[in-house]
């Protein structure tokens, strides 16, 4: 694995903590079918600084092998990424044990209640750099189109949410093509700062190897 890749990892998770912390003072809002919807999306990033090598290559490994799912890109086929694999930052908990902001949902396993501050992230080991596409399997009903965020190392994918037949029908959304390097790297999606309303239901995306 590469020491950079661990070392960005790290300073991502740290990052999404932090932003998780940050939002405890904040208060609330916001799948079985499948159709296809084009999207007009761009191109545009993280860094990073160190930290003991050993400890992250701890950290890493547990990570990849338990807590998130063990995803691996190798250059060919589909892995999908599962909304209940997420680490989710930017949610609150009240004293009574009831949840504002963005988390899981277990009716249709999915990331709802998700605001503009909300975070969702894995954990991924590309085994062989290359180009891949990603498609989310989304559900949205609040009047309202929003733009989605999700990054990858340096790169930026932006995508509309138009809204769908209802909160519990869930579309596929192409959201366009990454390049990345091999390496242990974590995927961020996330809404616009821009955004006035909820972002989606998410219940899981796919990412395919572009021949």
């Amino acid at each position: 694995m590469k020491k950079f890749g661990k070392i960005l990892l790290l300073a991502v998770l740290c990052l999404t903590l932090v932003l998780g912390f940050m939002a405890c003072e904040k208060t609330d809002d916001v799948k079985d079918d499948d159709a296809v919807v084009e999207n007009d999306n761009d191109n545009d990033v993280v860094d990073d600084d160190s930290v003991n090598d050993d400890v992250v290559e701890d950290i890493v490994e547990d990570i990849i092998d338990d807590a998130f799912g063990g995803y691996k890109l190798n250059g060919t086929g589909t892995v999908t990424f599962m909304a209940a694999d997420a680490v989710l930052a930017g949610g609150s908990e009240n004293e009574d044990g009831s949840l504002n902001g963005i988390r899981l949902e277990t009716d249709t396993p999915n990331i709802g209640y998700w605001d503009k501050g909300g975070i969702a992230t894995w954990v991924v080991e590309v085994e062989k750099a290359g180009t891949y596409n990603v498609k989310i399997q989304y559900a949205k009903d609040n009047g309202a189109t929003v733009q989605g965020i999700f990054s990858i190392n340096d790169q930026i994918l932006t995508f509309d949410l138009p809204d769908t037949t209802g909160w519990q029908e869930y579309v596929e959304l192409d959201c366009g093509n990454f390049t990345v390097a091999e390496g242990v790297t974590a995927i961020l999606i996330q809404g616009s700062e821009a955004n006035e309303t909820g972002l989606m239901n998410l219940k899981s995306f796919d990412i395919t190897a572009v021949e």
